[in-house]
């Protein structure tokens, strides 16, 4: 059951209902079991405390190494290599009697939307051991996170769910794509060799952040990678990755880390995990790089938006393209988000918002976005002429969903002139993300 959201048993002798209040406690968080108590007339929901905060001990990162184990497959010296790399501080367990039930890692970095980097609190890693799932420790710990965001200041949050009904009850909701790619080096012809390509050393990191940066900046919801995220890329706990660099003269435009992996004595899979291509010159020399592996490798496979323009460079559909999976977002800070991103240059226009946050200070509040220039400022108050819940804005907020269709689904109300201006301002392209985390 949400916290502080839906009515429990009614009061018998007054009619009214009792509702599970959420507790705003930074290292306590109380949930909500499927069990009651009945005192005279009135009936109870219980309450069950689970302590939430970084690990404090070797015994108790080693207990979440298991559970990691547990939950995902991951061998146990890699879950405690991961730990390691993410940090203490960045680690939330959920404990009952002082036990550990399970954890999640919190990955503070950005998202562009509007050509601005937009802190985000990336959640990853979140599991309960299995003889523990189904009593609200999974809730509590997401709650906990959320305030988490809240009190570092960071005004989104970012995950990829493993369910949705759980992470939905904390606020957040479908924004974006992780799409995979695959195409066939035997089919793709030499296209150019006027760009020259050379090894990555490992001391030119920053010049490949560049490159990133130059095209991430242009996508929507792209991150705005960390230090962990970037050392994800060039150093994977399992493999030592090939990199290369793209250069135009001497000034890089595109880079590429990859692996080789054989398959059987004649055929192997090249399995990109990053790259970027700033310049047409850089994405037609990629290709030639991997059609010139084409003896061997009869498959190249990568992560990119469904309208990844390396694709258009080819001649026919020598390419597969599916979603892997979507990305959720939850607006922790509605003002802030809405401030710090950017918005179309040309557009001019002013939207009454009522938000609804069960998880904020004022479940219920006003605001206005004036946008103008490509800044949006907000201001309290207004006439809530348009209103959805943090869910339904996070939706609109990457473009994912249009207020068209979130009106059929149920998840926001205004009137037509309200809902083509909140089009106009909100609209670009596709939200993607080539990272998983």
């Amino acid at each position: 059951m949400a916290h502080g959201s839906q009515p429990v048993k009614p009061c018998h002798c007054s009619g009214q209902f009792v509702t599970a209040r959420r507790l705003r406690i930074l290292d306590t968080v109380r949930t909500i079991p499927q069990a009651w108590t009945h005192a005279p007339g009135i009936a109870v929901l219980m309450t069950a405390p689970f302590d939430i905060h970084p690990p404090t001990s070797d015994a108790e990162i080693d207990a979440y190494a298991e559970i990691l184990r547990a939950s995902f497959c991951t061998p146990i010296e890699q879950a405690r290599m991961s730990i390691d790399r993410v940090g203490m501080r960045n680690i939330l367990l959920v404990r009952r009697h002082k036990q550990v039930l399970g954890g999640l890692y919190l990955l503070p970095m950005g998202q562009w939307f509007g050509g601005r980097s937009v802190p985000t609190l990336g959640i990853a890693a979140v599991g309960i051991a299995p003889e523990h799932r189904g009593g609200g420790a999974a809730r509590a710990l997401m709650d906990r996170a959320v305030e988490e965001a809240r009190q570092r200041g960071i005004p989104l949050s970012t995950l990829y769910p493993a369910t949705h009904t759980l992470y939905r009850r904390s606020g957040y909701e479908l924004a974006g794509s992780h799409h995979a790619i695959r195409i066939y080096p035997a089919r793709v012809p030499v296209l150019d060799r006027h760009a020259s390509m050379r090894p990555l050393a490992h001391p030119e990191a920053s010049v490949v952040e560049d490159v990133y940066r130059r095209v991430a900046c242009e996508q929507t919801g792209w991150l705005d990678r960390s230090a962990y995220m970037w050392r994800r890329i060039a150093e994977p706990l399992e493999v030592v990755p090939h990199a290369m660099l793209v250069l135009d003269g001497d000034a890089p435009v595109g880079y590429c880390y990859y692996l080789l992996e054989r398959k059987d004595v004649h055929t192997q899979h090249m399995r990109i995990i990053d790259m970027s291509a700033s310049t047409v010159s850089a994405a037609r020399r990629l290709l030639t790089f991997f059609a010139d592996h084409r003896s061997l490798t009869h498959e190249v496979t990568w992560h990119g938006p469904a309208n990844d323009p390396m694709l258009m460079l080819l001649p026919e559909r020598a390419y597969d393209i599916h979603v892997a999976v979507d990305w959720m977002l939850r607006l922790v800070n509605v003002p802030a988000a809405l401030t710090l991103r950017g918005y179309a240059a040309g557009i001019e226009a002013e939207l009454h918002w009522e938000i609804t946050d069960a998880l904020a200070a004022e479940p219920v509040s006003r605001y206005v976005l004036s946008v103008a220039g490509g800044v949006g400022q907000v201001s309290a108050g207004g006439e809530g002429r348009l209103a959805c819940d943090v869910r339904g804005l996070a939706a609109m907020y990457t473009g994912f969903m249009s207020p068209a269709q979130l009106v059929r689904s149920g998840m926001l109300r205004g009137e037509p002139n309200d809902l083509a201006t909140a089009a106009a301002v909100f609209a670009g392209g596709p939200p993607s993300m080539v990272d998983i985390f």
